[in-house]
């Protein structure tokens, strides 16, 4: 028996609706709608131009960006950061403020006093600050990265037990802070959060953490520290320069460990990890020279462990023999195999006739260590694939690629050093951008393939022929585009193809000229130009712009220039001098390959 929604509902639903549409439709389904929005208060979505007039009788207005359009109403809820100053103001007119941040600015408004009702400490907010002791109203929930840092004459800050997140280097070089608790409802420790901070000897950790940053607790004063049982992970150099530690008890659960994360804990006695434990890459125990215990799964690890020299010796004064262990960072083998581990990645070289992959299970990114091979087979147990070959000197004359591998399906296959690819019948779309710009001479599409995705081969200018299936039902704009050496591309299913229009980049190259507002791939100056003026309507540059000026010595931008993208000067090794007015706000973005800016 179905029934239908009534008037009272249906405003419930409106409520969780985000999109301009959805309130539309709902109108236009019958008539005992056709008011509803009239019935609502409070909007629930944000108030632009196209949506100014859905909600006419609202009384309370939510301001979800600082852009929002400001309707006549009797309050205002604002669902972004404002900080505390303003706050105050909105509270003093009956608005509400639901994420208040205490800032730097605010510092002096409130002579060093944080209110009780902030939420969040900025970044940044007392850096550097010659506090002694810092009080946190309940009501924070979060602290922002550098919003200590530096701060060296703090001896104790009480968290307070709502805060939830605290920022990268949040406590950073606090010198004098002896001892910190974690509240409840923290679960992760972020990188460099505690560094440097040479005083603290104590941290009294919650149950619920489980992961332990990047450079967390680096070069702290610790004579023991002790992981809660639910820690997972412990970054790279998590508790590196620690020189006072001797005690360190790893939790069982402890998965993960970074490289270098005991790196010169010049007097730690005792490790012992558990068998499932995985080790990044190595360094770990690097200038630990008081160990006098170590127990290390290395027999059941099946990655490369990349040992430093300190490390060798100490695994030799222990008695620990390692078959799997990457004992020199170069190998220089007729033939290496990859047998004895399930996951490759970092940058480790090898330089053999012929690499024998083995067992792998994930064939990670940045794989370096693939150097100087004709051919490469990734085998039948590689399930998964970050791909990053595209560095390598000479290129592959041909990769060959598992059935089960979701490498194409996936968005990360980015491999542009091979001459042909062997792509399994399992593999259904390649996807957008898959083989642009690559090495690939011919390319045959296997049956199973129905999609080639847009720019799929776009700018392969080694590319002679390609073979597309009738199978293939959709093909992507210009997927063949900048290919300027195709000859042939043949459809099984016969269809007509006009080859050099396709082949053609499908964009119009346009000269520079007075009007022009913003400088793009599209608008070009004289390529052989060594000075140019950008003209005075421009108001935005973007990434790279001026990269494919390799002549360019001088430059003079305008003060209308609002925008610069990143690298914009990337490659222009010639550029020596810059000229424009009130630039300060934009050298940040300025790519540092000249000597001087005027």
């Amino acid at each position: 028996m179905s029934k239908q929604v009534d008037v009272y509902s249906m405003q419930m639903i409106l409520i969780y609706c985000k999109e301009y549409d959805d309130f539309i439709n709902i109108v236009l389904v019958c008539k005992k709608y056709k008011y509803v929005l009239d019935r609502i208060r409070m909007n629930p979505i944000q108030i632009t131009p196209k949506t100014k007039n859905l909600f006419k009788y609202i009384q309370t207005q939510q301001f979800f960006t600082p852009l929002d359009i400001k309707l006549n109403t009797n309050k205002s809820i604002f669902n972004y950061p404002k900080c505390a100053k303003e706050c105050v103001i909105e509270k003093n007119n009956n608005n509400v403020c639901l994420l208040s941040v205490y800032t730097n600015d605010d510092r002096t408004y409130f002579n060093d006093i944080i209110p009780d009702f902030i939420r969040k400490i900025g970044n940044n907010c007392f850096e550097n600050s010659n506090m002694t002791t810092i009080t946190l109203p309940l009501s924070v929930i979060e602290i922002s990265r550098f919003a200590f840092s530096g701060c060296l004459n703090i001896t104790e800050i009480i968290l307070p037990p709502h805060l939830t997140e605290l920022g990268n280097f949040a406590f950073d070089d606090c010198g004098s802070l002896k001892e910190i608790k974690l509240p409840e409802m923290l679960e992760y420790i972020p990188d460099s959060c505690f560094s440097k901070c040479s005083s603290l000897s104590s941290v009294i950790m919650n149950s619920n953490i489980t992961k332990i940053g990047f450079n967390t607790f680096s070069e702290c004063a610790f004579k023991d520290f002790k992981i809660e049982k639910n820690v997972l992970i412990s970054e790279h150099y998590a508790f590196s320069g620690c020189e006072k530690l001797s005690k360190f008890e790893v939790p069982q659960k402890v998965r993960f460990i970074g490289n270098f994360a005991f790196e010169m804990c010049i007097q730690l006695k005792e490790l012992v990890f558990n068998n499932n434990v995985v080790f990044q890459d190595g360094g770990c125990f690097k200038e630990c020279t008081s160990l006098t215990k170590l127990v290390v799964p290395f027999e059941y690890m099946k990655r490369v462990y990349v040992a430093t020299e300190s490390e060798k010796v100490i695994f030799e004064s222990l008695g620990i023999e390692i078959s799997n262990i990457m004992k020199t960072e170069n190998v220089n083998e007729k033939v290496y195999k990859f047998d004895n581990f399930n996951i490759l990645q970092g940058s480790m070289s090898v330089y053999s006739d012929y690499i024998h992959l083995g067992d792998l299970d994930v064939l990670d990114e940045n794989l370096y260590c693939l150097n100087e091979h004709p051919k490469m087979y990734i085998p039948s147990t590689v399930v998964n694939v970050n791909a990053d070959l595209n560095h390598f000197e000479n290129p592959i004359e041909k990769l060959f690629i598992p059935e089960n591998a979701l490498l194409i399906i996936e968005n990360d296959f980015n491999v542009y050093n091979a001459k042909n690819i062997f792509v399994p019948s399992t593999v259904t779309k390649i996807q957008k951008c898959c083989f642009s710009g690559s090495n690939l001479e011919k390319f045959v599409l296997s049956q199973s393939v129905h999609e080639i995705g847009k720019k799929a081969f776009s700018d392969t200018t080694s590319l002679t022929s390609l073979y597309i299936p009738k199978s293939v039902t959709k093909i992507g704009k210009r997927f063949v585009s900048g290919c300027t050496n195709l000859k042939s591309v043949v459809f099984e299913d016969g269809r007509i193809f006009d080859l050099n229009k396709e082949i053609q980049k499908q964009y119009d190259i346009r000269s520079v000229t007075s009007n022009i507002t913003k400088l793009d791939k599209n608008i070009e100056f004289p390529l052989d130009s060594t000075k140019i003026e950008v003209p005075s309507a421009v108001t935005k540059i973007c990434n790279c712009y001026f990269a494919k000026y390799t002549n360019l010595c001088e430059i003079v931008l305008p003060t209308t220039l609002q925008i610069i993208k990143n690298s914009i000067f990337d490659k222009c090794i010639q550029l020596t001098k810059i000229s424009f007015c009130c630039y300060s706000h934009l050298t940040n973005k300025l790519n540092q390959n000249y000597e001087t800016i005027e």
